[in-house]
């Protein structure tokens, strides 16, 4: 047995170690991201009389775990090394809570995922902490005497290099591997005279990756050694971030954007994932926060450039500018729901999935009638369509600030995952609702209209009883098909007619 074949064949054994205790989910334990203010502190101790603050850490701060303290009755002390932000290279200790509600972050693997805490929080750390001794005690991290050309660390690129190498274009410099953190592989690099020339680089281990490529290697390992992949270091039947997942044909998640591969803001990569879930509304409140900063901060910028911009108007401009088409629709779908149903949500989400559902319609048919891009975003800020974003209404600025911690922004978020794979019938009814409105009002264009009823999973959209100074009124939305629309009014139905804030 070679020098490799040997460190790999201790690698197997240390990894079927690990799998024996029981760690799992030590992926989870690479990072935190957060998504409000947390206070960096130079102790585990977190007493708010204790003096130990180091400074304080801004939404979308990112800081790799050290270490942890499970000795806390609430939750459990993390010791970070923060990474980006203002206190970049700082060491200090934050808190993470048992109650979901008070967490300001959330826990990352080294891909950028979620890791759900929520069945067993105690031995979920048990566990991580376990498994930080057992690695330490069998990496025998060693770097090399020269520094190793470093290959970018970001994962998405990370992943890249890692599949190339298990495809057999960048082979493992087998005799050059130390059993530290990096592993060295060979690149081609073309040269000006047209020669090729194979260069030696460092890629961060990857324990997974590592052993996926050490099946392409011809070696002396069994293949019974190779530990099961779903009991232990990373769980493979775990949901990618950006897996598109389609669960039923009646899932209303539009498949346009789902390829869509550029930059995200912070938390946003969620957004990929298709269909949400609930264990993803952490990162849905990090991206929501990052969406709105986005937005004002842009807006602000265009206002400086064009002194004849107004804040609605730079602000309505901005959500095309500062945001990619998914976190366009976020947006969209997400403010707007806040906007025209959140007063209505305390019933349920159902008045807000409605909107989103007449969003959608809307987008669908106007891409029937119009040449060119048509989103979610078109679709809402049309002059006079919804209430919200009119001239005269200062809604769309209530749900940009509202905090994440305002009922109506998390019903809101709520609605967004609870929409994707809502059952709603009759069909195709439904499909074509394409007008809404208040039944305290009587718009000229619904009169003679038969309004069409509907369920949102088993339940007819409802605002419940609210209170109007001493009285309590029923209130509610009505829905219209576009064929109804049109039959009363003469029309076509709906028409998409400007997109005057569309670059």
């Amino acid at each position: 047995m070679n020098k490799f074949n040997k460190k790999i064949t201790d690698l197997f054994l240390i990894l079927t170690l690990v799998f024996a205790l029981g760690v799992e989910g030590w992926k989870s334990a690479d990072k935190i991201l957060l998504g409000g203010r947390v206070n960096l502190r130079s102790s585990s101790s977190f007493g708010s009389s204790v003096r130990n603050i180091l400074g304080t850490l801004q939404p979308g701060t990112e800081a790799k775990i050290v270490a942890y303290d499970n000795s806390k009755k609430y939750g459990v002390g993390i010791k970070v090394e923060v990474t980006s932000g203002a206190h970049k290279g700082k060491t200090g200790w934050v808190y993470f809570h048992k109650n979901r509600a008070k967490r300001t972050f959330v826990l990352q693997d080294h891909k950028g995922q979620q890791v759900p805490v929520e069945n067993n929080f105690s031995d979920f750390f048990r566990k991580a902490i376990d498994y930080r001794k057992i690695v330490e005690k069998a990496k025998g991290v060693r770097t090399k005497s020269k520094t190793p050309i470093a290959l970018d660390q970001n994962p998405v690129t990370k992943e890249w290099y890692w599949k190339r190498i298990n495809s057999g274009d960048y082979p493992i410099d087998t005799d050059n591997y130390d059993g530290g953190p990096y592993v060295p592989i060979f690149v081609s690099e073309s040269q000006d005279d047209g020669s090729v020339k194979r260069k030696r680089v460092w890629v961060q281990r990857d324990v997974n990756e590592l052993l996926n490529a050490v099946t392409a290697v011809q070696t002396s390992i069994r293949p019974r050694l190779r530990p099961r992949q779903n009991n232990g270091c990373e769980d493979h039947t775990q949901r990618d971030p950006t897996e598109v997942v389609v669960t039923d044909t009646n899932s209303r998640i539009p498949q346009n954007d789902s390829n869509y591969n550029g930059e995200f803001l912070n938390g946003c990569e969620i957004l990929k994932r298709r269909p949400n879930t609930h264990d993803d509304m952490d990162q849905l409140n990090l991206c929501l926060v990052n969406v709105k900063n986005a937005i004002k901060a842009k807006a602000r910028e265009l206002r400086q450039s064009d002194s004849t911009l107004d804040e609605r108007v730079s602000t309505f401009k901005a959500m095309y500018s500062a945001l990619n088409p998914l976190e366009q629709r976020f947006a969209a779908l997400v403010l707007t729901a806040h906007g025209e149903a959140g007063i209505l949500s305390h019933f349920g989400g159902q008045e807000m999935m409605s909107i989103m559902k007449v969003i959608d319609n809307r987008v669908a048919k106007a891409k029937t009638h119009r040449s060119g891009a048509v989103n979610e975003l078109d679709i809402v800020l049309e002059p006079s369509q919804f209430s919200p974003y009119n001239s005269n209404n200062n809604g769309w600025k209530n749900s940009l600030n509202a905090p994440q911690s305002h009922r109506w922004t998390k019903r809101s978020l709520a609605a967004f995952v609870d929409y994707q794979t809502a059952d709603m019938k009759p069909m195709p009814q439904v499909d074509n609702i394409t007008f809404f409105h208040a039944n305290f009002s009587n718009p000229r264009w619904s009169r003679g209209s038969n309004e069409q009823v509907f369920t949102v999973n088993g339940h007819i959209p409802d605002g419940g009883q609210l209170r109007y100074g001493n009285t309590r009124k029923h209130i509610q939305h009505k829905f219209f098909t576009d064929q109804e629309i049109a039959r009363t009014n003469g029309s076509q139905g709906y028409r998409l007619r400007s997109t005057p804030f569309r670059p």
